[in-house]
């Protein structure tokens, strides 16, 4: 009878200790996918996805949805609809950054544009200051 009392300790201290030995193995891919789930995002979208966008107003030209479809202000005739642009603007995601970066890359940058994003059922527009590369086309 003492060998059964015995091997039955011995078996339960196995099995504790493998399952310890298994947690161990475990517990930096725990703790990296509870720290990932924490971060905030770098990259989000531009325009703000909670509201329904009703115009953008860039320098030269604008693009206003009325009565349901979008319609381009603008001096010349583009190559891309007015439904096509809206959504590649919509879908565009921008990334913060920090003031190193930014001084770092100041001096391959224009000047900064701005565009006023306007939206149904909110007083103030969303105004988005935005870099372009030196000698690309807007």
């Amino acid at each position: 009878m003492p060998t059964y009392n015995s091997s039955r300790r011995w078996n339960n201290i196995l099995i504790l200790g493998v399952t310890f030995f298994i947690t161990v193995l475990s517990l930096p891919n725990i703790v990296k996918t509870y720290l990932n789930e924490n971060k905030t995002v770098s990259h989000a979208k531009l325009l703000n996805p909670n509201l329904e966008l009703k115009s953008l107003h860039f320098q030269h030209w604008s693009l206003d949805k009325i009565h349901g479809n979008w319609i381009i202000n603008q001096n010349k005739t583009g190559h891309v609809k007015a439904e096509q642009l809206a959504e590649r603007w919509q879908s565009i995601i921008g990334t913060k950054i920090n003031q190193q970066t930014y001084n770092a890359i100041i001096s391959s940058l224009d000047n900064p544009k701005i565009i006023k994003a306007y939206y149904f059922n909110s007083r103030n527009p969303q105004t988005i200051i935005f870099y372009q590369k030196k000698n690309s086309a807007c």
